[in-house]
């Protein structure tokens, strides 16, 4: 049963019963709803003016003396049967004084008509040990009384008070007891339900229902229980569940007690805050895959064969946990003998990051095909077409790099992006430094113009901030420093060895906790000049992070 909207208290009484008293209650001027009894309070109810305790005492000891008398010669010599019966029932349903006066008028009933007073005797001592025994029996019951008429008012007072609907139902389904939270509820007052099949149950609900009833008279505890049940204008209305069974004091199964819980407006926000929260993930997943097509349009597209040199390159994406990073880097060969590599930063992620990107990637080229000998006027033209399409507070790195690959004659301009290495064949390691500001709408200063040369051997190895900003947390970066220590002790010489170097340092100094991406692009000048070679290096993966598939992977 869903238990329905059936909550009540746990008492084993049957439909007939029920509706008996939801009519009463029905009937009682002003009331507005039947409330739930436990055993005795209709007794109570009866007798429960002040005259009618006092005159129920009276008219118990009568009864018990009217019954002695008449069935005297049957019950002796237990003469006292019916005055002990008289003196229970009265301490019990009018307390200690009805009680009281009931002993008395029994103690003066017998004496006067039953046993005529004498002499003080042992008999009569007996009398008074009777007596003082009616008197502590009346103070007992009373007492008693006196507690359970307490537990059930505050019993009553809980489920009055309930803000959540309280029913109890018979095995045939039928209400036993409806509180007021029910009624408000539902629609249905006290009176109309009891004695009702569940009326909040529609006809396409009910075969649910009975499953519920079913698992609950079986001895099932059910917690939460979500269903869908109508209101009295047959509006919808959605309540969480919770039903027991009830038993009686042989242990066996006579109904189900029920609490309902509405919880339509919090399911139907429930409901908006699941679709809003597909409805971003689709969007993210969309920006997702738009922001990745960028990106590898930002990576060497194919095969580059560049004679008499050996170029490797790899990308690192961040944590699995973290968005389409702003890391780029491209390898252009400009015809003439001269090759461009460029690397950059762009502050941020995900799709505007990569556009950004994109953008100035595209405008390092553009300008690169006119003017391939000054990467410092490069730098310059693509701070100008950033500021026409840039945003707020968007900043760029960006290292440009042209080589002559006959000559090894290296020239550079860096904007903000760190300093990349060049590793000379004996191990020695050389920091090209050449700094001007990074790409953002308040730089004007212009780039310097750094110059070296490759020897043969000689490895140039440009990388992105991931690398030197690895660190533990409360740890200090990996830093320029080490990652010069870490070159010049790699004993491959060859670029994707320095890489594989690399990646090992910054993951032990990390503990693997890498939260950036990182890219490398490194080139190394080959003594035979007609041999050329190109890899991509495949990066060391933090669980759940995947490699980024680009043209240089699938070649």
């Amino acid at each position: 049963m869903s238990y329905d909207e059936t909550m009540a208290l746990p008492l084993p009484m049957g439909p007939a019963s029920a509706h008996n008293r939801g009519a009463a209650s029905a009937e009682q001027q002003g009331e507005e709803h039947s409330e739930p009894t436990l055993p005795g309070a209709e007794t109570r109810a009866r007798v429960g003016h002040p005259l009618l305790r006092w005159l129920a005492a009276v008219a118990l000891a009568a009864a018990a003396l009217g019954l002695t008398l008449l069935l005297l010669p049957a019950i002796e010599p237990a003469i006292f049967i019916f005055f002990f019966a008289a003196v229970a029932c009265s301490a019990w349903y009018g307390g200690f004084g009805p009680g009281l006066v009931t002993t008395v008028l029994s103690a003066w009933s017998v004496h006067q008509f039953i046993q005529p007073p004498g002499l003080l005797s042992e008999h009569h001592v007996d009398d008074l040990i009777r007596l003082a025994l009616f008197l502590g029996v009346a103070a007992l019951l009373s007492s008693l009384s006196s507690r359970v008429r307490r537990t059930a008012d505050s019993y009553h007072a809980l489920v009055r008070a309930s803000p959540l609907a309280i029913v109890t139902l018979s095995p045939q389904g039928c209400v036993t007891a409806w509180n007021g939270a029910a009624e408000r509820l539902f629609g249905w007052r006290a009176s109309e339900a009891v004695g009702q099949r569940m009326p909040t149950v529609p006809p396409a609900k009910d075969a649910e229902f009975r499953g519920l009833m079913d698992r609950v008279l079986a001895g099932e505890v059910i917690s939460g229980a979500e269903v869908t049940r109508q209101r009295r204008d047959g509006s919808p209305i959605e309540v969480s569940v919770w039903a027991a069974p009830l038993h009686d004091a042989q242990g066996r199964v006579t109904g189900v007690l029920s609490v309902l819980d509405d919880i339509t407006e919090r399911k139907r926000a429930r409901e908006a805050v699941e679709a809003a929260r597909r409805q971003a993930e689709e969007a993210y997943a969309r920006e997702h895959r738009i922001a990745a097509r960028f990106q590898s349009a930002l990576q060497p597209v194919g095969r580059i064969c560049v004679p008499g040199y050996a170029i490797a390159h790899t990308y690192r994406p961040a944590l699995v946990e973290a968005d389409v990073g702003g890391d780029f880097y491209n390898i252009f060969d400009l015809g003439d003998r001269f090759v461009a590599l460029v690397i950059g930063d762009v502050g941020g992620k995900g799709l505007d990051a990569a556009v950004v990107a994109f953008r100035v990637q595209q405008s390092a080229l553009a300008l690169l095909g006119t003017r391939p000998l000054e990467p410092e006027t490069v730098l310059a033209g693509v701070r100008q077409t950033f500021l026409s399409f840039a945003e707020g507070e968007s900043l760029v790195t960006l290292l440009l790099v042209v080589l002559d690959r006959e000559t090894g004659r290296v020239c550079y301009a860096n904007a903000g992006h760190e300093p990349p290495l060049l590793r000379h064949a004996d191990a020695g390691v050389e920091l090209l430094e050449a700094h001007g500001p990074a790409i953002h709408s308040l730089s004007t200063a212009p780039y310097p113009i750094g110059e070296s040369k490759l020897a043969p051997g000689d490895v140039l190895l440009l990388y992105t901030d991931g690398l030197p900003d690895a660190r533990p947390h409360g740890r200090d970066t990996l830093g320029t420093d080490r990652l010069t220590e870490v070159v010049a002790a790699c004993a491959d010489p060859e670029p994707e060895g320095l890489m594989a170097s690399l990646y090992q340092a910054a993951g032990a100094h990390s503990g693997g906790d890498l939260r950036d991406d990182i890219a490398m692009v490194g080139i190394r000048r080959l003594v035979d000049a007609e041999e050329c070679r190109y890899v991509f290096v495949p990066p060391p993966l933090a669980a759940g992070a995947h490699a980024p598939e680009t043209d240089a992977t699938r070649s």
